[in-house]
Parts: structure tokens; C-alpha cells; sequence
């Protein structure tokens, strides 16, 4: 099964340039992910997001610890939202 965990980031005014650079440093750290995509939304330089896809099946808790890391570390930089999807 594959699945896919979404952290997006409204951010309060930060250089989306720089945060994508930092997020891409910590994601080269990653072992389990199939593929980690970072999404800037067309027409609104404020909002980015990550997307994580994993194989196998999600812990208890449906997020990954890069997944809570990287969510985590956002919150500084404005309102986070991290969602996990399955496959269907």
C-alpha cells in the first residue's frame, strides 16, 4: 500500500525561496520515502507544500517522524496543516 502525508505551509510572509531550500536540506536525510515533491501554489506566494509518499503501511499515529519533523519546524513560519492519505 501506498500512502502519502501533505504538510501545507500558509506562511506569514517568509521567502518561500529559502524555506524550500531548508526543507529540501532535511529531506535528503530521509530513508523511507518513495518521493518527496515541494509545491509553491500558482498564484499565491505565501502557501507551499510538501508531499511525502511512502510505502507499506502508516504507524499508529498515520504520520512519519520526518513527516512530524518537517511539520513541526514550519510551524515557526506560519499556519501548518498535515494530513495522511491512503491509496485507494
Amino acid at each position: 500500500m501506498k500512502w502519502l502525508e501533505i504538510i501545507h505551509l500558509r506562511s506569514s510572509g517568509e521567502e518561500l525561496e529559502w524555506l524550500s531550500d531548508r526543507i529540501r536540506e532535511t529531506i535528503g536525510d530521509l530513508e523511507d520515502p518513495l518521493a518527496v515533491t515541494l509545491y509553491r501554489r500558482y498564484g499565491l506566494d505565501s502557501d507551499l507544500a510538501v508531499h511525502i509518499l511512502h510505502s507499506g503501511t502508516p504507524g499508529r499515529e498515520a504520520a512519519s517522524g520526518p513527516g512530524l519533523r518537517i511539520a513541526s519546524a514550519l510551524m515557526a513560519y506560519g499556519l501548518v496543516e498535515h494530513t495522511s492519505w491512503e491509496e485507494s
